[in-house]
């Protein structure tokens, strides 16, 4: 009885495990889509300050 209990309970702690993992890879897939977003915000903005030198001077 006790063995299969804990049987069971390694199953839900290897399934778990396997979620955190899947959790870890979709952060790093956000944090990719992040870096791209900040790396086009940042040719806007350089685009927009040289713009705006050109404007003014």
């Amino acid at each position: 009885q006790n063995t299969i209990e804990t049987r069971n309970r390694n199953v839900d702690v290897k399934k778990n495990n396997f979620d955190v993992k899947k959790n870890n890879v979709n952060m790093k897939k956000k944090n990719v889509d992040v870096k791209k977003l900040q790396k086009s915000e940042d040719a806007k903005s350089s685009q927009s300050q040289i713009g705006s030198n050109l404007a003014s001077s």
